[in-house]
């Protein structure tokens, strides 16, 4: 009697359509139509694979991993987080992000237009948004719960009749607002040294 070989362990075609199809929709970062996915994938309408490719598309939506919009659109499901992920901001360079304990969404990046005045350091809450470059989450902070920073120094600008301090730390990449009440007779283009109070 000849000793049987144990099958090797290798993904079902199932396992393998669903990587695929995630990795698929991860890259477009839109929407995709089933026609589009399976000519992605090489997968031809008339195979017994296409059938295979719709029912994972059924699962997934199930599972509510991915969308299904209208004409059989499918996209990844972005997480709404009402309340927003809560994490640290920081800035490299040119690059600023929020550091999240989140598993799937450690980093996310942040443009200057969403950075809503944090400071490196913050404790900040982010709300993710639809990113059109791969494999990169973009979000935008919608409150900053701690300041690290209390004191901030730099120049008063004055634009029209409103009066703004351009902090003298690079690092710091928003400019602060102040009421005329709260500039205890500084001038445009002195010097200063302020206490952040929001």
């Amino acid at each position: 009697m000849k000793n049987k070989k144990p099958p090797k362990k290798t993904n079902t075609l199932a396992d393998n359509l669903t990587d695929n199809i995630i990795a698929l929709l991860n890259q477009e970062g839109g929407s995709l139509r089933l026609l589009d996915i399976s000519k992605a994938l090489k997968i031809k309408s008339d195979s017994p694979e296409y059938e295979i490719l719709v029912e994972q598309l059924n699962l997934l939506s199930e599972q509510n991993v991915i969308t299904k919009n209208t004409r059989r659109r499918y996209s990844l499901t972005t997480p709404n987080y009402t309340d927003g992920l809560v994490g640290i901001f920081n800035v490299v360079g040119k690059s600023l992000f929020v550091t999240t304990s989140h598993p799937d969404y450690p980093t996310i990046t942040i443009s200057n237009n969403n950075s809503n005045t944090a400071i490196i350091g913050d404790k900040v809450k982010v709300k993710l948004i639809n990113s059109p470059k791969k494999n990169k989450i973009k979000g935008k902070i919608t409150d900053i719960i701690e300041r690290n920073l209390k004191d901030v120094s730099g120049k008063i600008q004055c634009i029209g009749r409103e009066f703004f301090l351009i902090p003298d730390n690079p690092n710091i990449k928003t400019d602060f607002f102040i009421a005329p009440t709260d500039l205890a007779g500084a001038r445009d283009s002195d010097i200063v040294n302020a206490k952040i109070i929001s």
